[in-house]
């Protein structure tokens, strides 16, 4: 029988490692009509400890009532909410530059 992808999954992870990496770029035109671009570059070593992190800041955030229930884009959140969430979760992270 084949392998489950979960299997393979983990076993490929424990031979080469389940580093995490990402870049985001966002972009937006300011008020005078320039454009303006932020980029956040973020590795993590574990791919499942950092969606644990980002999950638990998120939910600790609508504990804290500073996020209203649903699904939001990070955009569309509160500059302090986002700013906490992305506090915790540079936790870990061997790479964090914005």
């Amino acid at each position: 029988p084949p392998l489950s992808l979960a299997f393979t999954a983990r076993l490929v992870d424990k031979l080469v490692g389940a580093t995490n990496a990402m870049r985001v770029d966002a972009t937006r035109t300011d008020e005078t009509g320039k454009k303006r671009t932020v980029t956040l570059r973020v590795a993590h070593d574990d791919l499942e400890q950092c969606v644990g992190l980002a999950t638990a800041a998120f939910a600790l955030e609508l504990f804290r009532k500073t996020v209203p229930a649903g699904v939001w884009y990070p955009a569309e959140l509160q500059s302090k909410a986002r700013s906490s969430i992305l506090d915790r979760v540079k936790e870990g992270a061997f790479v964090w530059e914005m």
